[in-house]
């Protein structure tokens, strides 16, 4: 795994998926080189961004309390730097338009972690990427 500049502060990720096997999953294999938290909800999600500041979202579309696009929608809202990645099983019907809300680029459900690694190291080593 990649390693950042100041070993004393480790990038934060926020995993957001209703899911709580995939939330698990994805927060085990990024605790070692990130400080990870996670939400269950959209709602969640936008409360725990304000809180944390994350480097990178990590979110699911379909969820139940509010869903992806509108927590998407919100956090850009918030900061308009907000570097959020869609990860869902509806990436082709839905994915376009969490696109729409702000969202960097949507991975289809299964990903591998390798993959999510590889986007996160992406959008944590090019901080200028256009919106």
């Amino acid at each position: 795994m990649t390693h950042y500049s100041d070993k004393s502060v480790k990038p934060r990720i926020l995993v957001v998926d209703d899911d709580r096997s995939i939330r698990e999953v994805l927060a085990d294999a990024l605790k070692g080189d990130f400080e990870v938290y996670v939400a269950s909800s959209g709602r969640e999600a936008v409360v725990k961004y304000k809180k944390y500041r994350p480097s990178i979202v990590l979110m699911d579309i379909l969820m139940p309390d509010m869903n992806g696009i509108e927590a998407t929608e919100k956090i850009r809202k918030i900061d308009k730097k907000a570097k959020i990645l869609g990860i869902s099983a509806y990436s082709e019907s839905k994915g376009p338009q969490l696109i729409n809300a702000g969202a960097k680029e949507v991975l289809p459900k299964p990903v591998s972690i390798l993959s999510i690694l590889e986007r996160i190291h992406y959008y944590l080593t090019h901080n200028n990427c256009v919106s």
